[in-house]
């Protein structure tokens, strides 16, 4: 990027027009989804509520506000709201409208994984389990995140270990490592490392490379241990904290989980006209530049060349 183009990248992006625009359009897009919010809340109210002429008007409407702003995508901003009919709405709005917002919110259901064997897990109703830890146990959740991540470190010094006693590197702790694996090489054969650590002499190298791979091992099965045992103890919060969730607390997940970012993005539309422009100015200003760069070089060389033939014709006079 050239310092030209950054300057009027940096301006564009700076100006009062393109701030107010993008205010502008996020304002009206937020009132936009207060307007459908209040309308879903209270679609269990209704006698025969219309999902399909709702997802016609949201649609319709959505396009009409973009169409007062000059150079939007007036259809990029439209599949953004398909997408969340597409992905949730025209499931939940049917929960909605046979259950109620809030009684839904509160339910969960056993969702199966395998029919044969009856295996599967419990998921909220309406609210992904994974939408509730966001919000209520983020602390938990980076707990074993972090155990999961010293198990995936400890996993690769052992991978370490394992294809150096595999190797052809024929030095100590390779050969004692050998010893120790399976007869494939590709993981330590457990019985043969402890009677290996049993029958090795106190205080000698052997001993110390062996007491390091069982200390590594059982740091891995440890943390194993305790990562499954915080994932049932968070398993076990999040379902038990489904049936106390408050109305104001329904309301905040059912909006991240339909309209999350939806104003910025429609206001990111705004914005989309002039960084394509301005990346165009780029790309021109680069091949121009480079072009440009070239005939001045190939200027000089002839200038240089014509110089030097002059020099040599006035030693020939």
């Amino acid at each position: 990027m050239t310092e030209e183009t950054w300057e009027l990248r940096e301006q564009v992006e700076q100006s009062a027009y393109l701030a107010e625009e993008t205010a502008r359009l996020s304002e009206e897009v937020k009132a936009y989804l207060a307007k459908y919010w209040e309308i879903i809340k209270k679609l269990n109210d209704e006698a025969h509520p219309n999902l399909t002429a709702l997802e016609t008007n949201m649609l319709e409407e959505i396009k009409e506000i973009l169409a007062q702003h000059k150079h939007l995508d007036i259809y990029s901003g439209y599949q953004i709201i398909a997408d969340i009919w597409s992905a949730h709405l025209a499931r939940d709005l049917k929960i909605i409208c046979s259950e109620g917002l809030y009684e839904a919110a509160r339910q969960v259901e056993f969702l199966t994984t395998d029919g044969e064997k009856g295996t599967g897990e419990w998921q909220g109703r309406l609210l992904p389990m994974a939408l509730m830890i966001e919000r209520f146990f983020a602390s938990e959740q980076k707990e074993i995140d972090d155990l999961r991540e010293e198990i995936q470190q400890l996993e690769s010094e052992k991978q370490e270990k394992i294809e150096q006693g595999a190797g052809e590197a024929e030095d100590p702790e390779a050969s004692i490592l050998a010893a120790v694996l399976n007869a494939a090489g590709t993981n330590f054969d457990t019985k043969a490392l402890n009677q290996w650590e049993k029958a090795a002499e106190k205080g000698s190298y052997e001993k110390q490379v062996l007491a390091g791979i069982k200390k590594l091992l059982n740091d891995i099965k440890d943390r194993k241990k305790k990562a499954t045992e915080k994932e049932i103890a968070l398993y076990q919060m999040v379902l038990a904290k489904y049936p106390k969730l408050t109305e104001s607390e329904i309301d905040e997940l059912c909006q991240r989980k339909w309209f999350h970012n939806i104003p910025e993005r429609m206001a990111d539309l705004a914005k989309d006209p002039l960084t394509r422009e301005l990346d165009i100015l780029e790309e021109l200003a680069g091949r121009y530049a480079e072009t440009l760069a070239d005939m001045d070089r190939e200027i000089a060389e002839a200038e240089e060349a014509f110089a030097k033939l002059e020099r040599e014709l006035v030693v020939q006079g």
